[in-house]
């Protein structure tokens, strides 16, 4: 039996469409975000004061919220956001949120758009 309550499953629909809007919106950020990652600990200080700013800030912590929610649910987040953003997309803003991971490339652009 399913514990996925009508709130939780409109959430799992709406937040890769609110991402998106956000990337299309508001991707300089991150742009800026990962450029300044890839100046290492002389981009240190203007990266945590880039991370501190409001919108990156709650978008942020709203992904965090909203994946561990779908989780719960028996939901798989990334192929939730895999429907409304490019995995080149995603990893890219993953990338600028949280730093790098195995084998991601810093290079990609970051449009959700094609």
């Amino acid at each position: 039996m399913s514990r996925r309550t009508g709130a939780s499953r409109g959430c799992s629909e709406v937040f890769p469409k609110a991402l998106a809007r956000w990337i299309d919106t508001d991707g300089e950020l991150l742009r800026s975000l990962i450029t300044l990652r890839r100046l290492g600990t002389e981009g240190g200080s203007a990266l945590d004061s880039a991370l501190a700013i409001r919108r990156v800030r709650e978008l942020r912590l709203s992904w965090e919220l909203w994946a561990a929610l779908a989780e719960g649910d028996g939901e798989d987040p990334e192929a939730l956001l895999l429907g409304e953003v490019p995995v080149h997309v995603l990893d890219q803003a993953c990338l600028a949120l949280w730093g790098p991971r195995w084998g991601l490339e810093t290079g990609a652009d970051l449009r959700v758009v094609t």
